[in-house]
């Protein structure tokens, strides 16, 4: 496991808590998916 993954878990639980995390994450696949292309 990389250092710093645990930092990332709970930063990513707080966005998702908080609503944003939502948004981030449509972003986040939908460049993954453009790239993969």
């Amino acid at each position: 496991m990389p250092a710093g993954s645990g930092t990332v878990k709970s930063l990513h639980g707080t966005f998702l808590s908080s609503g944003i995390g939502l948004g981030v994450e449509w972003v986040s696949a939908f460049l993954f998916l453009a790239k993969s292309e």
